[in-house]
Order: structure tokens, then C-alpha cells, then sequence
């Protein structure tokens, strides 16, 4: 449908003054409908030429959401789009648990890597601070004692 519309308003343009607007709107087409099948057209099946069919076998509501130019904001997106378009993901409510999955899994990783880095500083600031006192204590042991009399 996105293919054609995007046909028709390509056709129409030509004409000017908004005749493509007038012809969807007699059809009964709502704007935002027209166009939001124009982009999942132009940002999804374009790009996916190879996938078109399955593209157009997935509910239109989860192509919508991996036609979103935010659904390659982050890793877990691009992946979670990576899937559908592999055909592993075949629903909205199975393209959002496994989002929601990734993200947490990113999450987790970012909490290691901050613990682990809070961890390695933590260890380096004992170590510097063992070596200081092993340092001291050498040089008390260095220092002569007032009881051997040397004061």
C-alpha cells in the first residue's frame, strides 16, 4: 500500500497545489495514515528490497516500529530490528520483549563495567596506600631506636 501511495503522490506532485492531499482524502485515507505508510515504504521495504515479502507479511503496527528512524537509536534496537528482518521476530509484543531483554542485558553490562572500573580503582587506591605504609614502616625501622641510645 505505501509502494502505491507513494506512486500516486509521486504522479500527482506533478501536477501541484495539493491534488495528491484532495485524491487520498476522497479515497477516505486519513493523513497521518497515508504518510506513515509512505515512510514505512521509503525507510523499510526500499532499503529491504530482498525482504519485501516477509516485510509485508509482518503486522503493519511492527513494521511502523522498526520504520521509526529511532528503531537504530541504540544497539538493542538495531538488533531487536535485526531480528525482525531475519524473520525470528514476527509480532509487536515479541519485537518489545526482546527489545526490552536487550536493554536490560545492556543495562546489566554498563552496571559490570561501572562496578568493575569502581572495583579497579578501589584496589589501585589500597595498593598505593599499602605501598606508602610499607614505605613508612621501613623508614621507622630505619631510624634508630631511643632505646638502642643513639639519641
Amino acid at each position: 500500500m505505501g509502494r502505491e501511495l507513494k506512486e500516486a503522490q509521486d504522479a500527482l506532485s506533478k501536477r501541484g497545489y495539493g491534488c495528491f492531499e484532495e485524491w487520498y482524502t476522497a479515497m477516505g485515507f486519513r493523513r497521518q495514515n497515508v504518510y506513515r505508510l509512505i515512510d514505512r515504504y521509503e525507510k523499510l521495504i526500499l532499503p529491504n528490497w530482498e525482504e519485501r515479502e516477509l516485510i509485508e507479511s509482518l503486522p503493519v503496527s511492527l513494521t511502523y516500529e522498526i520504520a521509526n528512524p529511532s528503531s537504530e537509536d541504540t544497539e538493542p534496537k538495531r538488533l531487536a530490528k535485526s531480528s525482525v528482518l531475519s524473520g525470528d521476530i514476527t509480532t509487536l509484543r515479541e519485537y518489545r520483549e526482546l527489545l526490552a531483554k536487550l536493554e536490560a542485558e545492556q543495562t546489566a553490562r554498563k552496571k559490570a563495567e561501572s562496578d568493575y572500573e569502581v572495583l579497579r580503582d578501589t584496589i589501585e587506591a589500597v595498593t598505593e596506600s599499602e605501598r606508602e605504609v610499607k614505605s613508612e614502616l621501613e623508614a621507622l625501622r630505619a631510624r634508630p631506636s631511643p632505646d638502642d641510645g643513639g639519641i
